[in-house]
């Protein structure tokens, strides 16, 4: 039976948008094999880790009933999950003096299947991300335990923030070194060679530039200059582009032309306004020739010819919306009304399937990589 929650195809649209999809879209004319690893709520409030074989909901295995505080991130050779879980002073006392912070989310490594569970990190984290090395030996994290307003009664108490700094941690010796301490650190990318890192920070949340900085924590630049904010960096998969997100000015309208989706070279230059629109989610393409917009409608974006096309098959309250690793499909989930479910269809919008539905939610999902060459 098909799902509550998968948007049926539209009568009559794929021939609509056969001319654009030819001109924007990545080919399917290969199947390849990815996992997929998702938190769910089927055993009460706390979310449960479970990942699926070849993206299409076969295989799923139960893997650890421990709070997941994170979407996750995949080792590139599929075999290793890298999350944040849940802690508190009830669970985790020792470290929780120690800092003396409100909340810390230990960080775990483990098996695909579940197997060798084990914390890999003995500072707090923050829960936002975790973001695995392309050359799989590095964690990178972001984290305030060395802000020293750790000590004020307002942090202890939850009513204010920390600032944030991002770290990188290795996986061989367990140690983890400082890349920037600059306030209101956010969605860091790696690089494709791994040799540096951007990000958006600022002085506030409403004022942040994109920056890069070397892995070893020197050569730190600002690539943007746009008196509003930029944010949510992300390297195109060739390392030569960088794509982010910019929202209106200070007391300007939403059609400011200063917001939108952009794209720039890596060192800051050629910057170039893609699509007005500012999205929730928004992902590269595998070959880099698009960009996916999800937030009030879904959207893919041509980034040579700025054409762009709406995906009326994806629902518009869709969450986490991003590209398969093939480039043959597009992952989703979707919460309402207390329930949820994870789905994918193909680009085109033809075989829609869902992965997993849940009565009480499913939650943050992480893809791996490509897990072996293509299958014609």
């Amino acid at each position: 039976m098909r799902s509550a929650f998968a948007a049926p195809v539209k009568r009559g649209l794929l021939p609509r948008l056969m001319p654009v999809l030819l001109l924007t879209l990545p080919s399917l004319s290969v199947a390849q094999d990815y996992k997929v690893a998702f938190s769910d709520q089927r055993k009460g409030d706390s979310y449960s880790w479970y990942y699926v074989t070849n993206g299409d909901g076969s295989g799923a295995r139960h893997l650890t009933d421990i709070g997941i505080t994170s979407i996750g991130s995949w080792s590139p050779d599929g075999q290793r999950i890298a999350y944040f879980a849940q802690a508190n002073r009830g669970t985790d006392p020792e470290l929780m003096k120690k800092y003396k912070l409100p909340l810390h989310s230990p960080l775990y490594v483990m098996n695909a299947d579940g197997s060798n569970r084990h914390r890999v990190l003995d500072v707090p984290a923050a829960a936002w991300g975790v973001w695995w090395s392309p050359d799989g030996k590095s964690l990178l994290f972001d984290s305030s335990y060395e802000d020293p307003n750790q000590n004020d009664p307002a942090v202890q108490k939850g009513s204010k923030g920390l600032v944030l700094g991002l770290y990188v941690l290795d996986l061989q010796t367990g140690k983890n070194r400082s890349l920037t301490r600059l306030p209101q650190n956010s969605y860091p990318s790696w690089s494709p060679d791994g040799r540096e890192v951007v990000f958006s920070s600022g002085l506030t949340s409403a004022a942040l530039e994109i920056y890069s900085i070397g892995i070893d924590g020197r050569n730190a630049r600002r690539l943007t200059s746009r008196r509003g904010s930029a944010m949510r960096p992300m390297f195109a998969p060739n390392g030569q582009l960088i794509a982010f997100q910019a929202v209106p000015r200070p007391g300007a309208p939403e059609t400011d032309p200063a917001s939108g989706v952009f794209v720039m070279n890596k060192d800051g230059s050629g910057q170039t306004r893609l699509a007005g629109r500012i999205g929730r989610d928004y992902s590269w393409s595998p070959d880099g020739k698009n960009i996916l917009i999800g937030g009030n409608g879904v959207y893919i974006i041509n980034v040579d010819t700025k054409m762009e096309r709406k995906l009326d098959f994806v629902p518009s309250n869709a969450l986490d919306i991003v590209f398969s690793p093939d480039g043959g499909r597009i992952l989703y989930r979707v919460f309402e009304r207390g329930k949820g479910g994870l789905f994918t269809v193909k680009v085109d919008g033809s075989e829609p399937r869902t992965l997993t539905e849940s009565p009480n939610g499913t939650g943050p999902f992480a893809v791996s990589m490509l897990l072996r060459g293509p299958t014609r």
